[in-house]
């Protein structure tokens, strides 16, 4: 066990993790953990969770340099891997029920996932490997495991963007650059495209990431891949949306919910619905955006799955009663959309509803209720050092008091 954590990039491993580099069940790890604590051979920063002083580990692998086989070493290494990514899948199933996502060839024997059951345990186990991911993605990479390194990209890019981390986000570019120039596979590369597209148009990059995902588009219908031609459409909704070219994001998610028709994606028919409504709102059209989010957030009622994906569709709902001037539907609507993304941890979806009903509050006559609803919403973007917290800090010095 000493020696084959020194395989693990750090800069700290949970049990399920050092019992996969093993491959060992998490039962018999727990104890070898305990007893190379107690040797003060590694030490435990927080429950659970271990780590190597630098001198330990270099120590480590000397040893494991000399007596585990290359091909031991890298039969371990693929173990930590499969982890990561199907622990990460896990955890995203948990967050998005009923979403569309990628399939991974099973667990090579001696991997342990770890154990998550709800929606809170997938944020917690998030949270706290959010640092070691990035580490496995670059160690994979390296390492030749370029399968791993774009699949646990292409998932971790979901996590980022719906915690805003942005920077983090933009952080696993490089490696999927790299990546992307040894892989071969049609469908790897298709996911590869559509998951650097997310990465770099956070860093602001529109029309390089619009590139990106027609690229994925055409090798998707190329595969005959209709739910991802569809998924990919959506993203290219959003990137339209940053051009602020609305009627080419109505376009792109008309066609997803056409594909998704076909497929019979009910969650991404959901989605697709919301997002025609939304974007014939900020086309002035409130009452067919009434029709088409309303018909969304029917269709997450009915499949009882997704519960931030309702959230979405809560905010546009409330985004147009708000300008149908019926502030007190808007109201309600906005709370009820805050309700489910705390209950998910969704916290940059939750500045975003915020700034909108902090706006709703400022054409009430409210200037007061709007700073405060928009000083919540700062603090969180702030936590998250997201760059939207300037524009809104900027908007709060223009308010009275």
């Amino acid at each position: 066990m000493f020696r084959l954590l020194s395989l693990h990039p750090g800069p700290d491993i949970a049990a399920p993790a050092a019992a996969s580099l093993a491959g060992v069940p998490v039962r018999a790890a727990r104890p070898l953990l305990a007893a190379l604590t107690g040797a003060h051979l590694l030490f435990e920063q927080s429950p659970g969770r271990y780590g190597f002083h630098d001198l330990l580990r270099a120590y480590a692998a000397e040893l494991a340099s000399a007596h585990e086989a290359a091909a031991e070493r890298t039969q371990a290494q693929g173990r930590l891997f499969d982890h990561h990514l199907h622990t990460a899948d896990l955890a995203s199933r948990l967050l998005y029920p009923g979403r569309q996502l990628m399939s991974f060839s099973p667990p090579r024997p001696g991997v342990a996932v770890a154990d998550l059951a709800a929606p809170p345990q997938a944020v917690a186990w998030f949270a706290s490997e959010q640092r070691v991911l990035l580490g496995v993605i670059n160690h994979a990479a390296e390492h030749g495991f370029d399968r791993h390194a774009w699949q646990l990209a292409g998932i971790l890019t979901t996590f980022f963007h719906r915690f805003g981390l942005w920077h983090t986000m933009a952080a696993t570019q490089q490696t999927v650059v790299t990546a992307a120039s040894r892989i071969t596979d049609p469908a790897g590369r298709a996911h590869l495209h559509r998951s650097l597209a997310v990465a770099i148009a956070a860093l602001g990059r529109d029309d390089d990431a619009q590139a990106h995902l027609e690229y994925a588009l055409d090798r998707f219908r190329e595969l005959g891949d209709s739910n991802y031609q569809a998924d990919t459409h959506m993203g290219l909704v959003w990137v339209h949306g940053r051009l602020g070219q609305p009627e080419l994001g109505l376009h792109h998610a008309e066609q997803a919910l056409a594909l998704w028709r076909t497929t019979g994606h009910r969650t991404g028919q959901a989605n697709a619905l919301n997002n025609i409504g939304w974007w014939h709102a900020q086309l002035g059209r409130y009452e067919e955006a009434l029709a088409y989010c309303g018909q969304a957030l029917d269709l997450h009622h009915e499949s009882g799955e997704n519960t931030h994906d309702e959230a979405v569709a809560l905010d546009s709902l409330g985004f147009i009663h708000h300008h149908l001037g019926q502030h007190d539907r808007a109201v309600a609507l906005y709370g009820q959309a805050l309700a489910r993304y705390r209950a998910v941890s969704s916290r940059y979806y939750e500045t975003r509803t915020l700034t909108r009903l902090g706006e709703l509050h400022l054409t009430a006559g409210d200037p007061g209720l709007a700073r405060r609803t928009w000083e919540q919403a700062l603090a969180i973007l702030d936590e998250l050092t997201h760059p939207d917290a300037d524009a809104l800090r900027d908007r709060l010095a223009t308010l009275p008091g």
